[in-house]
């Protein structure tokens, strides 16, 4: 049986590679993992390559989580796109099973062609919350591209 969600895909890169991640303008949806922040002018312009890819809604995740929420809702006042309802959300202290379930099953529920980006600062400090993503998006038969 086919599932609807057979056309959402999962990319996962650290955050100074998503230009080679095959992105495409498609509601996309993005999960950042952070520790340290570090970089503001490379985090701002990676968030408005996002939001040219059509991201709809950033979580943030890790120590700087805070922080990163913050420099996101900075860019998407920048470049004046708060009428467009992008979301953001700043997750620090939950269960990461939470994290991954609400990442994938709630930040685009009526969409059948969705891309989740997950990025991050450290693999290794995020491979935890890495295998909880993906145990939640092949629950919806979606692919994996990482």
């Amino acid at each position: 049986m086919r599932s609807k969600f057979q056309q959402r895909r999962l990319f996962e890169q650290t955050l100074n590679k998503i230009i080679g991640c095959n992105l495409k303008a498609l509601p996309t949806t993005c999960l950042i993992a952070a520790d340290d922040f570090n970089d503001e002018a490379s985090f701002k312009r990676l968030v408005a390559d996002l939001l040219a890819y059509d991201c709809r809604y950033f979580m943030t995740y890790g120590l700087v989580a805070e922080v990163l929420h913050d420099k996101i809702d900075e860019v998407i006042s920048d470049l004046e796109l708060g009428s467009k309802g992008i979301l953001t959300a700043a997750h620090s202290d939950e269960p990461i099973d939470e994290i991954a379930w609400f990442f994938v099953n709630a930040t685009a529920p009526e969409e059948d062609c969705v891309q989740y980006f997950f990025g991050f600062d450290d693999k290794a400090a995020f491979n935890e919350l890495s295998r909880a993503v993906k145990k939640e998006v092949q629950k919806l038969n979606a692919k994996f591209n990482d």
